[in-house]
């Protein structure tokens, strides 16, 4: 009998090698690095494209009021004797489209209260001849409480002074003159007083737009110090000469 191990042919001989069939992975893959450009190069710098924001502010003129609209841009600032100090430069903020409301929610704005003796104190004089008594009244309660000016705060002196001439010449619409009562009381049991707007007008001239003016003012120790800077004239005459009112058509 032949021996076994002559008949059986060898394992390794018949089987090919595996490393040689296949190809190598490093050398079918292409380099990503070369395939990808790089991004340093294609996005620009961003430092030149923004322009400086010194050279797009245009110059501030002195003023007395808070902001300064100019070219839809704001200015905030305090108010000196004599200039305005800009604190923030905020660049088109100011368009059309942006109200004060939403304005002032996004800056965070505070009120910027003036001192007294740095406000402007003027003159205005308001000739009553021919003209509706509440017309009159209302200006001048608007001129002495400071509402027409940008530095106004309900509970500050901050308005101007008022004379009003010819008061006895003013006029009343509809069936005022019969029908518009004036009320008062003595002080005693049983002492209201009721009169007309005629009768109180014959007694006392200024009298009807003297309680008009009063009546449209605060009540109270502000009221009182504003109802001072008020002054009412029957006639065409007055002794403010020296102030140099300006007139103001009605």
């Amino acid at each position: 009998m032949p021996p076994v191990e002559a008949t059986v042919p060898s394992v390794e001989a018949t089987v090919p090698s595996v490393e040689a069939t296949v190809p190598p992975v490093e050398a079918t893959v292409p380099s990503v690095e070369a395939a990808v450009p790089p991004v340093e190069a294609a996005v620009p710098p961003v430092e030149a494209a923004v322009p400086p924001v010194e050279a797009a502010v245009p110059p501030v003129e002195p003023s007395t009021a808070l902001g300064i609209k100019n070219s839809g841009h704001l200015f905030l600032g305090t108010i000196d004797e004599s200039r305005l100090e800009p604190l923030t430069f905020f660049p088109g903020l100011c368009e059309d489209s942006i109200s004060p409301g939403k304005l002032i929610r996004r800056l965070g704005m505070r009120t910027i209260f003036v001192k007294p003796a740095l406000v402007e104190r003027k003159w205005f004089l308001i000739d009553a001849e021919g003209k509706v008594l509440g017309r009159i009244a209302a200006k001048a309660a608007s001129i002495v409480r400071g509402k027409e000016k940008a530095v106004f705060a309900p509970h500050q002196e901050v308005g101007d002074f008022v004379v009003v001439v010819n008061a006895d010449k003013l006029v009343v619409t509809g069936q005022k003159v019969r029908d518009k009562l004036y009320h008062h009381h003595t002080g005693y049991v049983g002492g209201l007083k009721t009169v007309n707007y005629e009768k109180l007008a014959a007694r006392h001239p200024a009298a009807p737009l003297e309680l008009a003016i009063k009546g449209m003012l605060p009540k109270g120790p502000l009221g009182r110090k504003l109802w001072k800077n008020v002054k009412v004239y029957a006639g065409a005459e007055h002794p403010h000469g020296a102030q140099n009112p300006q007139a103001i058509e009605l």
